[in-house]
């Protein structure tokens, strides 16, 4: 039987990987005042990331109820012999893993038949789109769709995921950060480091560091407490629409660690609107 992999846009994975291994990705819905835009299909990072440095603010909207039962309803009339399995962005950020648990409900009392597996990863951006590159690679192998739902569950739980932000007001907006820690932050140059917690699939404060080089030198020690980052390890980054913050990044990483593989992309929308212009993220 063959297995199919279906993914969100929260899984920032460069276009060029989700071309060639035709991955099927629902995208998630980006609004500009009474505009909606698709991520990734009628609006595109870098234009986002340039509006918002022009003062534009961008929300997100999770994938609805209704969305998933059309998407499912069309992969059951294009293959229902198909085992699907939709890796998906972390329950702990977005109710969309919800939202697809619904649906797979209501679609299946008209589609019996139709056969998907829905994870939750605890994962977002690359993070996330690390787990979704191990299904696709272990799809290759013919492992039964039982089995490659499992190894992707644990591999999800492992992902490391560290975040940081050129400029705290997304945070603040967000709600992620308080009033106080958001104005002495800026007072003091503060850079903070967040991670992901794979447990409950939430954003916390990890480090603070002052300056940016500091807080550069201090992922890299991160990244050789908790990474155990051996030959031909992954890493993800993702960034804000920043090349100079990247190149910088990996230059480092590729100084620490020996062979091993870095993928990269600039954060989708959905991820980007919340993090801001700027933002860098590693994932190991």
């Amino acid at each position: 039987m063959t297995v199919k992999i279906l993914a969100d846009s929260a899984c920032d994975l460069p276009e060029s990987v989700i071309e060639k291994n035709r991955l099927k990705v629902f995208p998630i819905s980006i609004i500009l005042g009474d505009e909606v835009f698709k991520d990734n299909v009628t609006l595109k990072s870098a234009k986002m990331f340039d509006g918002m440095k022009a003062g534009k603010v961008f929300k997100t909207s999770q994938i609805s109820r209704r969305e998933f039962q059309n998407y499912f309803t069309d992969l059951c009339k294009e293959d229902l012999d198909a085992d699907y399995v939709y890796i998906c962005f972390s329950s702990g950020l977005t109710k969309i893993f919800e939202s697809a648990t619904m649906a797979l409900k209501d679609v299946k009392k008209e589609f019996p038949e139709f056969k998907l597996t829905i994870i939750d990863t605890k994962c977002a951006s690359m993070g996330y789109g690390l787990a979704v590159l191990k299904g696709l690679e272990l799809k290759d192998t013919n492992l039964s769709s039982q089995k490659l739902v499992s190894e992707v569950g644990q591999f999800s739980s492992k992902v490391r995921h560290i975040f940081t932000v050129d400029d705290l007001t997304y945070l603040y907006r967000g709600g992620r950060l308080n009033k106080t820690s958001y104005y002495v932050g800026n007072m003091l140059n503060v850079k903070p480091i967040l991670h992901l917690d794979n447990t409950d699939g939430k954003l916390y404060p990890y480090r603070k560091t002052r300056g940016t080089r500091k807080m550069y030198h201090e992922i890299i020690e991160i990244m050789k407490k908790e990474g155990n980052i051996t030959k031909n390890h992954k890493i993800g980054i993702s960034h804000g629409n920043d090349i100079e913050k990247l190149n910088l990044i990996k230059e480092m990483i590729f100084n620490e660690f020996e062979e091993v593989e870095i993928i990269d992309n600039m954060m989708g929308c959905t991820i980007g609107a919340h993090t801001g212009p700027g933002a860098l993220a590693i994932f190991f």
